[in-house]
């Protein structure tokens, strides 16, 4: 009898192993959901951003709205990462450096679109409306990483 019940749960384990349920697979796709919220908090965040600046009629703004489409740029290749993760396929650690990568930027694009904003005087009053919501998407997308960094090292 105790042959058959450790029979039953090396079975156990090796189907769940094969549906991709270990306890390793599920911190690893957990974390990769997690890396592509985070992902699409950063692309959203760089948009906001471009939007914000997107007639700006100074330098400053210029730049921001470029950054904030690299942001974007950067969020949009970081979510394609994660989801090759999703899909068993890629590296993790790469995954959570793009994700984090794109973050930083988005976070250094609404810090220089704030700047703009606030020097020019003829600045759109709904741009300080969008630059609050790429912060909400970037407080989202923090707790995306926090989540994600907790399940790798639970991995």
């Amino acid at each position: 009898m105790v042959v058959v019940v450790m029979t039953a749960v090396g079975l156990g384990n090796a189907n769940a192993a094969m549906l991709g349920m270990g306890g390793a697979n599920l911190a690893n796709r957990s974390a990769a959901q997690s890396l592509l919220q985070a992902s699409m908090a950063a692309m959203n965040a760089g948009q906001g951003v471009s939007r914000a600046c997107r007639n700006a009629d100074t330098a400053a703004g210029q730049q921001a709205a470029a950054a904030g489409q690299q942001a974007s740029s950067q969020g949009m290749a970081a979510a394609a990462t994660a989801r090759q993760l999703l899909r068993g396929q890629g590296n993790s650690q790469q995954a959570f450096t793009e994700a984090q990568t794109a973050m930083q930027t988005s976070r250094a694009a609404v810090a220089s679109a704030r700047a703009a904003v606030a020097a020019n005087p003829n600045a759109r009053p709904g741009s300080g409306l969008m630059l609050n919501g790429a912060e909400r998407q970037l407080n989202r997308g923090a707790a995306a990483m926090d989540r994600a960094r907790s399940a790798l090292s639970n991995g």
